[in-house]
C-alpha cells in the first residue's frame, strides 16, 4: 500500500499537490477514491486507465449535482416519461443549469459522495469507446482525457451514461477510408439510437424542453452531450459579452489535433474580445484579498482562456490616467453590452500600468477597477486597433461640432436591402378607385436610406385615394402622409397594407404596394416610409439623450424629443466616445464614434 501511494503522489502531473488535495476535500469519502487508485495500480496493463483516474479526481473538486423540490419534480416527470433515455438525459443536463432552478440549490458534490464502483465502470466504459472507433489514431491522449472522459457535462444527476447508449458506426462509414479517421465526418454517420430533437409526451416537460433547449447555451450543451456520449472530443467555447451587441454566445467546437479553432458557429458576425473553454478540468484563479470584489467570471476555475486560438490578439497596457482610490489589486477590461460595462479580462498592475493578456482587436474597451462593488474608470475608453495599438478617446471640450442623428444602432446588410427595396417606388393618387384614373405625383428618393421621404409641390391638388407602388413585393413597415400644414394625418381606409399603418414600426406587410383613402380629398405635402428594420432609427414623440464619456463617466448633451427621423446635436466635444439613448422604448444601443465626417457604431 504505501509503495502505491508514493506512486501516485510522484506520478501525478503537479507532484503530488492537486490529487492528495482532492483527497483531503473528499473527506470521508476518501476510501473511494483511494479504491478506484489502488484499482487501476494493482495492474500495469491499466496504467493508463490509472491515469485517467488521476485525471479525473484530481479536477473533481468543484463539481457536483444540484437538487432542490423544484428539480425533483421535473426530473420525476421526466424520468416516467416515454420519451428515449437520450432526450431524458439532456432534459436533466439543460435544467439542472437553469439558474432560476438552481438558485439556492444543494450541492452535492462529487468528491463527497461519488463511488469507487460508478468511477471504475465509467473509466471502464470510456476506454472502451476509446479504442472501439478508428479516428481515435489521430486523437492524442491528452485531448482523450480531456473532451471525452468527464463523466458529466454540467451539474446534472450521476448516471452510467456511458452503458445506457451504445454509439455504432455504419459499414457504409468504414468502407469510406478517406473520412473514417475525421471525427467531425464520423459525427454525421453515427448513430446513437435516438433523434436529438424527439418530444416528450409529458406537457409541462416538453414545453419546457422545447424552450430552453434552442438557446445557444442549452442547444450546445446538447450537442456536447452527445459528442461525449459518441466519443466525439468537443468543447463548449463561449464569450460572455458580446462586444459589438447585446447578449453573449456558446458555441461547439471540434478539437482537432491538427488545426486550431478559427470560425465560430452561429456567430458570424461576432467581434470576441475574449473566448473562454468550459472544462472539466481546474484552472488556476485569482484568490480575493479581504474586501475585494472580483466578478464572478474570473472566480471560476473550469473556464479556460482560449482567445488565440481564434483570434490574432494582443496584449494591452494602460496606465492610469485618473486617480485611483487605495490601492487596487486588480484590472479589467470592459466592453458595452446591454446597456452598461460588462467586465471581460482581469489584468494585474505592473510599473503603474494594468496589464491584460490576449484582448480581441477592433474592438472599445473601458479600463477599470473595482472600489467595492463599483466599477470606477481609471482612463479614458479606447479603441484596440488591428495593429494592437491603443487610441484613446478622449473628448476635446474645446473643440465641438455638430451633428446629424437618424438611428442608434448600426445598420446592417439585410436591413439595407429592406430599403434599396423601397428606392424609385412611385407616388400615386387619384380622385376615384379607378386603376386608370390613378396619376404619378411622384418618386420615393432613389438613395438608400433609414427612411424615404418625398416632398410634394405645394400645386399639388388635394387627392382623395393615395397609393405607394414597388415593381415588386417589398416589405412596408410605416407608411406616414402629411398634409399641407405638416401634421400627419391618418387616413380613413386602408385597402392594401394593413400593417402599414397600425403605428408599430416593427410590423410588416410584404405587397406591391399600399394603398389608402380618406374621406374627403386632401393636400398631401409629405410621404415618409419606412422600410423593415429593427426599429432602431429616430422617430417623432420619442425623447432621445445624447452622451459622452468623460473622466467622470457618461455626461448628458441634453434629452430632446424628435420632432422628424432625425435629431440635430450642437456643440459635441470632438474625439470622444458617444451613445445616443431612446428613454421611450426600446433596449438594443450601440456606442459610437464620429470621425472624417462618418458614423461608426461599435
Amino acid at each position: 500500500f504505501v509503495f502505491v501511494f508514493v506512486l501516485w503522489q510522484c506520478s501525478t502531473p503537479d507532484g503530488s499537490g492537486k490529487l492528495e488535495r482532492a483527497l483531503r476535500a473528499a473527506g470521508n469519502n476518501r476510501p473511494e477514491l483511494e479504491k478506484v487508485l489502488a484499482h487501476y495500480a494493482a495492474q500495469p496493463e491499466d496504467s493508463l486507465k490509472w491515469r485517467a483516474a488521476c485525471f479525473l479526481i484530481e479536477n473533481m473538486p468543484g463539481h457536483y449535482t444540484v437538487e432542490s423540490d423544484v428539480l425533483q419534480a421535473f426530473r420525476k416527470r421526466a424520468d416516467r416519461d416515454a420519451a428515449p433515455y437520450f432526450s431524458r438525459k439532456a432534459f436533466d443536463v439543460l435544467i439542472s443549469s437553469i439558474p432560476e432552478f438552481n438558485a439556492g440549490a444543494r450541492k452535492v458534490e462529487d468528491v463527497q459522495h461519488i463511488t469507487a464502483d460508478y468511477l471504475i465502470r465509467h473509466i471502464d466504459a470510456s476506454f472502451e469507446l476509446y479504442g472501439r472507433f478508428p479516428w481515435y489514431e489521430e486523437v492524442p491522449l491528452e485531448d482523450f482525457f480531456r473532451y471525452v472522459l468527464p463523466y458529466r457535462i454540467g451539474c446534472e444527476r450521476l448516471d452510467l451514461w456511458r452503458d445506457s447508449i451504445k454509439p455504432a458506426l455504419p459499414d457504409r462509414f468504414r468502407i469510406a477510408s478517406d473520412i473514417q479517421y475525421d471525427c467531425k465526418e464520423a459525427r454525421k454517420y453515427l448513430e446513437l439510437g435516438c433523434d436529438l430533437n424527439l418530444h416528450f409526451t409529458d406537457t409541462l416537460v416538453d414545453q419546457l424542453y422545447q424552450k430552453i433547449a434552442n438557446e445557444c447555451r442549452y442547444l450546445n450543451m446538447k450537442h456536447l452531450l452527445r459528442d461525449r456520449v459518441a466519443g466525439i472530443p468537443s468543447v463548449l467555447d463561449y464569450f460572455p459579452h458580446y462586444p459589438n451587441r447585446n447578449g453573449l454566445h456558446y458555441w461547439i467546437a471540434d478539437m482537432d489535433a491538427r488545426k486550431r479553432n478559427p470560425y465560430i458557429e452561429g456567430a458570424a458576425k461576432s467581434k470576441p474580445a475574449k473566448v473562454f473553454r468550459e472544462t472539466f478540468e481546474s484552472h488556476e484563479v485569482p484568490v480575493p484579498a479581504e474586501g475585494e470584489y472580483i466578478p464572478e467570471l474570473f472566480l471560476n476555475p473550469f473556464l479556460e482562456d482560449v482567445t488565440d486560438e481564434y483570434l490574432y490578439a494582443a496584449d494591452v497596457h494602460v496606465p492610469a490616467a485618473f486617480a485611483l482610490e487605495g490601492k487596487p489589486r486588480h484590472a479589467y477590461l470592459c466592453v458595452f453590452n446591454n446597456l452598461d460595462w460588462r467586465p471581460t479580462a482581469i489584468g494585474t498592475w505592473e510599473n503603474g500600468k494594468a496589464r491584460f493578456e490576449k484582448m480581441g482587436k477592433g474592438i472599445v474597451y473601458l479600463p477599470v477597477y473595482y472600489e467595492g462593488d463599483k466599477k470606477r474608470a481609471f482612463h479614458y475608453p479606447f479603441v484596440l486597433n488591428v495593429s494592437g495599438e491603443l487610441e484613446f478617446l478622449e473628448p476635446d471640450t474645446t473643440d465641438r461640432f455638430a451633428l446629424r442623428l437618424e438611428r442608434k444602432y448600426p445598420y446592417d446588410g439585410i436591413q439595407y436591402s429592406f430599403s434599396e427595396a423601397l428606392t424609385d417606388a412611385a407616388i400615386v393618387a387619384s380622385n376615384t378607385t379607378a386603376e386608370m384614373d390613378f396619376d404619378t405625383v411622384a418618386f420615393l428618393p432613389s438613395e438608400n436610406h433609414y427612411y424615404l421621404s418625398v416632398s410634394l409641390p405645394d400645386t399639388l391638388p388635394a387627392f382623395r385615394y393615395w397609393q405607394v407602388r414597388a415593381s415588386a413585393n417589398i416589405y412596408f413597415a410605416e407608411t406616414f402622409f402629411y398634409d399641407s400644414a405638416g401634421i400627419k394625418v391618418l387616413p380613413d381606409s386602408v385597402f392594401i397594407g394593413t400593417y402599414a399603418f397600425d403605428g408599430n414600426i416593427l410590423t410588416n406587410d410584404l405587397c406591391p404596394r399600399v394603398a389608402v383613402g380618406f374621406r374627403e380629398p386632401v393636400r398631401i405635402s409629405r410621404i415618409v416610409c419606412l422600410p423593415r428594420s429593427d426599429g432602431n432609427g429616430v422617430y417623432p414623440e420619442n425623447v432621445y439623450e445624447l452622451f459622452y464619456f468623460a473622466a467622470g463617466g457618461w455626461q448628458s448633451l441634453g434629452r430632446k424629443k424628435a420632432e422628424d427621423y432625425f435629431l440635430d446635436y450642437e456643440n459635441i466635444p470632438r474625439g470622444g466616445l458617444y451613445w445616443l439613448r431612446n428613454l421611450t422604448t426600446g433596449v438594443e444601443e450601440r456606442i459610437f464614434t464620429y470621425r472624417n465626417g462618418m458614423i461608426r457604431f461599435w
